[in-house]
């Protein structure tokens, strides 16, 4: 099994190890760094050099704990099993995400509302 990913990596002895140590399992492979909803969005309009203003609907708020109010991807299985870690950190991340974004604008819809 050959799995690559962004900058060219080959994972294939992280693949390997995978199958055999992680079947029937879930990993995150996340920053294990937690952030707000509304301070995500607010990080990503920094980054677009965008202001931001979140607005709430009050017909729009779910019943209280239905919603997702915090992102936190808890990556200790993945250390654990595979030894791994992350080798961008989550703002670098974003930042990168946003840039790709400009760059393949045309491979994006934004003039359609899809849910």
């Amino acid at each position: 099994m050959l799995v690559t990913g962004a900058g060219g990596f080959n994972g294939s002895h992280l693949a390997e190890r995978l199958v055999r140590e992680a079947i029937g399992r879930t990993l995150n492979l996340g920053s294990g760094k937690e952030i707000s909803i509304g301070d995500l969005a607010l990080l990503i309009g920094s980054l677009m050099g965008r202001e931001v203003e979140i607005v709430g609907d009050g017909e729009r708020l779910r019943p209280k704990d239905s919603e997702v109010d915090r992102l936190l991807s808890d990556n200790s299985l993945a250390r654990e099993l595979l030894g791994w870690e992350p080798e961008v950190g989550f703002r670098r991340g974003l930042e990168e995400t946003v840039e790709w974004i400009r760059e393949n604008r045309e491979r994006f819809r934004a003039d359609v509302y899809a849910v």
